[in-house]
């Protein structure tokens, strides 16, 4: 009878670490699973960026692959970013790179520029949906670098 209580008593012990420890690994970032740390914006890293971008049919050799990596980054970090691209993105990029925001902006074009006339239909359809019609228009700077960005957000 003594032992019922005891494994009672453990078992419900037992459960209030778990749920602590949940609420730990929750706050921590740790992961239950496999046991490992990770970072809540690992789908945020450099290397995915690119390999969408390249996927969308921009080369990485072109100034605006590169630009389109640290927009998207500013977006995906700061969100407000989305409402004053011109103000804030394009002079942020131009002061890292060392040229000028209407260069950015530019770059940035004829890099959407290539991926309409580059992509895969399919995948520019997956991806932009209904919000644009890629047979009459290409999107604009901010459409683009929004839309990678959600994607890129909320893709699991």
């Amino acid at each position: 009878m003594s032992d019922t209580k005891v494994s009672t008593a453990n078992f419900s012990v037992n459960k209030r670490l778990m749920t602590k420890t949940r609420k730990r690994a929750i706050k921590t970032n740790y992961n239950l699973e496999n046991g490992s740390f990770f970072h809540p914006k690992k789908f945020y890293s450099s290397k995915y960026i690119a390999h969408l971008l390249h996927q969308l049919g921009i080369p990485s050799h072109i100034r605006g692959h590169r630009y389109l990596c640290e927009g998207i980054h500013l977006v995906c970090d700061h969100e407000n970013t989305i409402f004053s691209m011109t103000k804030e993105m394009y002079p942020k990029i131009a002061g890292k790179f060392d040229t000028t925001a209407t260069g950015v902006e530019k770059a940035i074009r004829y890099a959407i520029e290539i991926s309409c006339l580059r992509a895969d239909l399919e995948l520019m359809e997956e991806i932009f949906g209904n919000s644009i019609n890629l047979d009459k228009a290409k999107p604009t700077n901010s459409e683009f670098v929004i839309t990678i960005a959600n994607k890129i957000r909320f893709d699991e």
